[in-house]
């Protein structure tokens, strides 16, 4: 059974974005739109790119249950499964990298085409995305 996604996006004021995501749960404030519902990664990657083809802003990616992130920012920390060999590191050059417990980070200033870059390369090397948080470093010094 997949994970339970939560995905957090911007909208646009005025557009009623849940339409386009269909078969997950879906909650907006009119500023906010907050996604939930199982996905393996092809969807959520899925789910992803339409974000990025519908023009919203991507704030959060979590596992539901997991702690959340802050407010939106620019540094942001994706999380992938499994610690990544040089090969794979070198993929995210430009980026920092850095491993936690059965996973590895890759940490960086990124506007939204970087963060969807970011995803398109996790989605190319075919390594599991597990979320994506705004890095603690940066709310804190904000």
């Amino acid at each position: 059974m997949p994970p339970e996604y939560v995905i957090r996006l911007r909208e646009r004021a005025g557009e009623m974005s849940s339409f386009a995501f269909l078969g997950l749960d879906a909650v907006s404030d009119g500023y906010v739109l907050q996604l939930r519902g199982e996905l393996d990664q092809a969807a959520l990657h899925g789910v992803l790119e339409r974000a990025r083809v519908l023009g919203l802003d991507v704030l959060e990616v979590s596992v539901a249950g997991s702690a959340p992130g802050g407010r939106p920012g620019e540094m942001y920390e994706v999380l992938v499964a499994g610690v990544l060999g040089p090969a794979a590191r070198a993929a995210f050059a430009g980026l920092s990298t850095r491993d936690e417990t059965d996973s590895t980070v890759v940490c960086g200033e990124l506007d939204q085409a970087g963060l969807h870059g970011v995803l398109d390369r996790i989605r190319a090397l075919g390594l599991d995305l597990v979320g994506i948080r705004l890095s603690e470093h940066f709310t804190r010094n904000r």
